[in-house]
């Protein structure tokens, strides 16, 4: 049981892997960016995410941290945390270098990944390996190329949005262990309530993600979240004339309804709150 719950948590929670990140609308005028998450489980607090973007010039620094709640430490204990450095082109995220460790309970791994001007990858991977080479599905080398780490991935589809674009996009990414495109889709628009839990209220831009394996993942899996559930995440400004982040996220699972608020939110003009968050 806890094996499944891990799937459907490190799915709906890093960042980091399907876009619970912000960018800002002009580059030209560019400022630090704080924002924290908040993710509940049937109404029962699991943990939280912060991300923060530095954006000086050209270039920009990302960086995003999970924790689990401390008080269900008896049940499992979970943190992972990502950073992603790059330039910025013309409205562009292109990686240069992304770094990522995680552990759940007291198994860990992590990497470091390298993405070259020209387009080639490469990696370099710690923690524990499967023994059954046939375990996992191959990834191609040759697969990796022109491929982004998720982060980026995630700042590059926001850019799009904040842009006026709408949700839209393909993408591929390669985030250490596994390669797979995702593909974004407009969910159109919906109007939150006020809430205890969150700094946003009124409309937000729905997205959904589909994730196309490519390599990297198990054969056989007990139970497969991306297959089975639809992800949507909702975006808006936090305040009139500011960055378009995510502010909820809704997930279906076996265990109840999966949720992920934006709690905390700081830029250069404000520093918001929720009720909860206070």
């Amino acid at each position: 049981m806890f094996h499944r719950f891990r799937n459907k948590f490190n799915r709906a929670t890093p960042a980091f892997i399907a876009g619970i990140f912000a960018c800002t609308a002009s580059s030209a005028n560019a400022e630090d960016v704080k924002m924290q998450h908040a993710v509940y489980l049937g109404g029962i607090f699991l943990g939280g995410v912060e991300t923060s973007l530095v954006q000086r010039a050209n270039e920009y620094y990302i960086s995003s941290k999970a924790t689990s709640n401390g008080s269900i430490n008896w049940l499992f204990t979970w943190k992972a945390a990502g950073v992603s450095s790059g330039i910025l082109d013309k409205g562009v995220f292109i990686p240069r270098e992304y770094s990522y460790q995680s552990a759940w309970n007291k198994k860990n791994k992590g990497g470091v990944i390298k993405y070259q001007p020209d387009g080639s990858v490469t990696s370099e991977l710690f923690g524990k390996k499967s023994n059954n080479p046939k375990k996992y599905t191959p990834i191609d080398p040759a697969d990796l190329k022109n491929s982004m780490d998720p982060i980026s991935m995630a700042f590059n589809a926001a850019m799009k949005l904040a842009n006026g674009e709408g949700c839209k996009g393909h993408y591929p990414v390669y985030d250490g262990r596994r390669r797979f495109d995702v593909t974004l889709a407009d969910e159109g628009q919906r109007n939150f309530k006020p809430s205890r839990y969150s700094v946003h209220t009124g409309l937000s831009t729905g997205c959904s993600i589909k994730v196309t394996k490519r390599g990297g993942f198990q054969r056989n899996p007990s139970y497969d979240p991306i297959e089975q559930e639809k992800l949507v995440i909702w975006n808006a400004a936090p305040r009139e004339g500011g960055l378009v982040v995510p502010v909820r996220m809704q997930v279906k699972t076996d265990y109840g309804l999966m949720e992920l608020h934006l709690e905390k939110y700081t830029d250069s003009q404000v520093k918001l709150a929720s009720k909860e968050a206070q």
